[in-house]
């Protein structure tokens, strides 16, 4: 079981992860196909981590 410290961790870098997808759609920041997928899968799984879900 994990505690609430580890929930806000894990939403923590789950918000990053996002910022960072924001960046890639913006053009900001250059990721392939791959990459971007890759992303915003870990986001989904950090998501799922911290029961939000998505």
């Amino acid at each position: 079981m994990t505690d609430a410290g580890d929930v806000d961790q894990v939403a923590a870098v789950a918000w990053s992860l996002r910022a960072l997808l924001a960046s890639i759609d913006a053009g900001k920041v250059e990721a392939s196909d791959v990459q971007r997928a890759y992303v915003a899968g870990a986001v989904d799984v950090l998501d799922a981590l911290a029961g939000r879900g998505t």
